[in-house]
């Protein structure tokens, strides 16, 4: 279902506050890299958290969050509990994020450094910026094929 938007129309107050909470969901990088790693499959929390280098208590917390925002849903196998993400549409906010990010990247001059190796959305895509806001942040996004299964190998 696709929203139409009239000339001068606003969004009703209930639906603000549902997009808030998806936005700030997707506001905490742990979260990211889980959603981008269930992009193509379903996963246990401990495969999850290897996959992405956290303490699977971590994982598992994060987990209960984005399952309550109906981002994410389980899959029960015998004593497994499997994750994947919702929707089609939480696979598209993410891989339009991600996208998001790399093309802001690729064409904002940083304050820094940046560094890339980009191709296209559906192929592999290494970002290392370091810019300057509020203090030094470094964003990182180790962004793998949807279509072919590559990765990018830990260094």
């Amino acid at each position: 279902m696709q929203t139409v938007k009239a000339p001068g129309q606003t969004l009703p107050p209930d639906q603000v506050a549902l997009a808030v909470e998806v936005v700030r969901m997707l506001a905490d990088g742990t979260r990211i890299q889980i959603l981008w790693v269930l992009i193509d499959r379903e996963m246990p929390v401990n495969e999850i958290a290897e996959t992405i280098g956290k303490p699977g208590t971590s994982v598992s917390q994060h987990l209960t969050k984005l399952r309550m925002a109906r981002l994410v849903r389980t899959r029960r196998d015998g004593t497994q509990i499997f994750y994947q993400l919702d929707n089609d549409h939480v696979r598209e906010l993410i891989v339009d994020a991600v996208h998001h990010a790399a093309t802001r990247i690729l064409t904002t001059p940083p304050i820094g450094v940046a560094t890339t190796m980009i191709t296209d959305r559906h192929r592999m895509a290494t970002i290392t910026h370091t810019t300057a806001r509020a203090g030094i942040r470094a964003l990182t996004l180790a962004v793998t094929t949807i279509t072919t299964g590559m990765t990018i190998p830990r260094g």
